[in-house]
């Protein structure tokens, strides 16, 4: 990026219409014992209730709680709590499965085909890896590693060093001197 390649005005013309608040990356805050694992089907890293019906991640999501909708295996009715969910678990899939690229072009973490999960749909309940799961108990997912975790974990979000770097060359260019002595302050993202 400043390798002189090409000039600072026409590095950002390149990125000008990317949202950089996107380009974060997320951590947990501390580590956490795995329960279980999972296939990596979309990154990041998410905390929530436990919700086992898309129903019920809008209700918890309405609330301003974070959700992870847990099911076995998702289906086009799922589409509305995954809108509303940090993260999706679900007990079979794969890469390519529908949970997975609907995950994927949500920006949702999600975890696919965890063989530890076992789902009592209609109690609302499940079990990874022989440990219990009741509706709004804190579950994590690691879109990292595809560790689950139980407990509530706190999330870290931070700048990589490319998006700080355009995040201050938008401000300088924002507040540029123009060779009339005047200073331009064109609208730029917030952040």
């Amino acid at each position: 990026m400043e390798e002189g390649v090409i000039s600072r005005k026409e590095a950002l013309a390149r990125v000008a219409d990317v949202d950089l608040a996107a380009a974060r990356t997320s951590r947990f805050a501390e580590p956490a014992e795995p329960v279980a694992k999972a296939v990596i089907a979309s990154p990041g890293v998410a905390c929530g209730h436990a919700c086992f019906t898309s129903e019920r991640a809008k209700d918890v999501a309405a609330r301003g709680e974070p959700a992870i909708l847990i099911r076995h295996d998702t289906s086009t009715e799922d589409v509305a709590g995954f809108a509303v969910a940090q993260g999706i678990l679900t007990a079979v899939g794969g890469r390519t499965g529908h949970a997975a690229v609907v995950a994927r072009q949500m920006g949702k973490v999600c975890l696919v085909g965890c063989r530890a999960l076992a789902i009592a749909e209609r109690q609302d309940t499940a079990t990874l890896d022989g440990r219990p799961i009741r509706d709004g108990d804190w579950i994590a997912l690691d879109g990292a590693t595809g560790e689950i975790s139980l407990g509530r974990r706190a999330v870290v979000a931070e700048e990589t060093p490319e998006t700080m770097t355009i995040w201050r060359w938008r401000e300088e260019a924002a507040t540029a001197v123009q060779p009339n002595g005047s200073i331009a302050t064109a609208m730029m993202q917030s952040h």
